[in-house]
């Protein structure tokens, strides 16, 4: 009886969560201007947000993508998310991009996937903001900790030559 509880409390917060997360998609949605189905990979955010009308946001979402060591793999992919979802559309006030650049390349060693993902893409989005197409060569030439590491690191790499690739197509 009890594994029956116990499987109706995760179906039930499972529930709220992803709730939660629809929810903040919206905001997220009419605050930015439009969803990421018409925003192209590569290219740099138009964000109606910023940083200097809400202070505490960027407080927020650096520890969002900072979480303790003790976190649960659910709480982890909760706040992730939409903190790396805010960043792929609105860049980082520049005295604090590299902070978040760091915080979001020691996601991409994360064990799970979609957060591996998720942060490579965001790295690559915020690395091709600042023109450091050098970074994919650097990402490969670092010593990895593990599997995950260089899977994250080459996830990155891609990305960032994949946007490199776009713009460079565009502009000839």
């Amino acid at each position: 009886m009890s594994s029956l509880i116990q499987d109706t409390d995760n179906t039930h917060s499972w529930a709220v969560r992803n709730s939660g997360l629809m929810l903040f998609r919206a905001l997220l949605d009419r605050l930015l201007g439009t969803n990421d189905s018409y925003i192209n990979q590569d290219m740099a955010p138009q964000s109606r947000l910023s940083f200097n009308t809400v202070p505490n946001l960027m407080e927020v979402i650096f520890r969002l993508i900072s979480p303790p060591l003790d976190t649960t793999k659910d709480m982890l992919t909760e706040g992730v998310f939409p903190a790396l979802q805010l960043l792929q559309r609105a860049p980082p006030p520049p005295e604090k991009r590299q902070q978040v650049q760091d915080a979001v390349l020691r996601l991409t060693a994360s064990s799970q996937w979609h957060i591996r993902d998720k942060a490579a893409r965001t790295y690559a989005v915020m690395t091709v903001q600042t023109g450091h197409f050098r970074q994919a060569i650097d990402l490969l030439r670092e010593p990895k900790a593990n599997h995950n590491a260089s899977h994250g690191a080459l996830m990155s790499a891609r990305y960032i030559l994949q946007g490199a690739w776009s713009s460079a197509s565009a502009e000839g």
